[in-house]
């Protein structure tokens, strides 16, 4: 489905005339348009229908357009506008322009003596000269005695320009001037008036329109894209901030477990070396090399480095002090010295469970 703008003219009827006996002007009524399938053609002999909707004719815009319009007699060479308004208007159509029951309305009146007299010799018809949209799409249309009408367009967004007195009108006498108010009746007749150079001047320009128009919404795409890419960079940025967040969650967990697990750590060495044990400015390392010579355990050299040796021992020597009882030293059943003994004994046969082989 495509549309371009392209110039048409279509015709209409004037009733209920009459000549101004002061001014000789010629008044009466016109129907200028009426909805219907009409044929044209071009400069090749090629032919086609367009059909003119009802809500075409209904469009505001189209009947503000056609309100003041300028009368010709004939269509001129050209669009009326204010460089040639002049040579080319013998009147002019009312200020209100009326749709109803498929057909457009509007007093008009005719200035010119020549064109009084060729509508008092017979010049009944008019045609209005407008642009419109013209979208490729064919179908039919179903007329109030249920004919059926083949199309292969239709018409939208008229523009008016000027209404013409003519001979014969594309939308015949059902479109012209009227002095009475005989039936409305259509014959199907058709004209084909050729477009002007300025309609393809203005066809030129509204081209180039559209190629602007291509052009900034290419400009628009690219915005899109660039904000786009920005989004993503801001996700991407909101990510690892995120990521970061959570490390630092981790980390604060981290530390938590192990204060903790220092924490543990003092409270036992205060079990084994006494209530006054101060770890102040001391590493679990050093906690438990505390704790074994508390026990009066003896870490060989060779194994003074090894966090896993040192581990072994003191895990011994807890499992040790576990198995004596605190009731045999509370009643003073068992002597500090025989405490001492006993614990190292039993500090290494833990040790020795725990898979460490004590010397000495």
């Amino acid at each position: 489905m495509s549309a371009s703008q392209v110039y048409r003219t279509d015709a209409a009827e004037v009733r209920l005339d009459g000549v101004d006996p002061l001014t000789g002007f010629w008044r009466g009524e016109a129907t200028i348009a009426r909805v219907g399938v009409f044929e044209y053609s071009d400069a090749s002999g090629k032919t086609w229908r367009e059909f003119v909707p009802p809500e075409t004719l209904a469009e505001q815009g189209w009947l503000d357009s056609m309100s003041l319009a300028p009368v010709t007699l004939d269509h001129p060479p050209e669009l009326v506008n204010a460089d040639n308004v002049k040579r080319y208007s013998v009147g002019t159509l009312g200020g209100e322009v009326e749709y109803d029951d498929g057909r457009c309305d509007a007093d008009i009146v005719v200035q010119d003596a020549a064109a009084v007299g060729a509508v008092q010799k017979g010049v009944r018809e008019v045609s209005c000269g407008y642009l419109c949209a013209v979208e490729w799409v064919a179908g039919e249309y179903l007329d109030s005695f249920g004919i059926a009408h083949p199309f292969d367009a239709i018409q939208r967004q008229r523009i008016g320009n000027h209404l013409a007195l003519t001979q014969r009108g594309r939308q015949g006498d059902t479109v012209a001037l009227r002095g009475d108010s005989a039936a409305y009746r259509s014959d199907g007749a058709a004209w084909m008036v050729p477009m002007a150079d300025k309609t393809a001047d203005m066809q030129a320009k509204l081209d180039a329109a559209e190629a602007s128009t291509v052009e900034l919404q290419a400009k628009c795409d690219g915005y899109m894209a660039e904000l786009d890419s920005i989004k993503g960079k801001m996700d991407a940025a909101l990510a690892e901030i995120e990521a970061v967040k959570a490390k630092m969650v981790e980390a604060k967990m981290d530390g938590y477990n192990e204060g903790r697990a220092f924490a543990q750590l003092e409270a036992q060495a205060k079990t084994v070396c006494g209530d006054t044990y101060k770890a102040d400015g001391k590493d679990s390392k050093a906690i438990k090399l505390d704790m074994l010579a508390a026990l009066k355990v003896t870490i060989p050299e060779a194994h003074r480095d090894s966090e896993a040796y040192i581990q072994a021992r003191v895990d011994a020597a807890v499992e040790a002090m576990a198995s004596l009882s605190a009731s045999d030293v509370a009643s003073g059943g068992v002597s500090q010295g025989q405490r001492v003994d006993s614990l190292l004994a039993e500090t290494k046969a833990a040790a020795s469970r725990h898979g460490v082989i004590v010397e000495g």
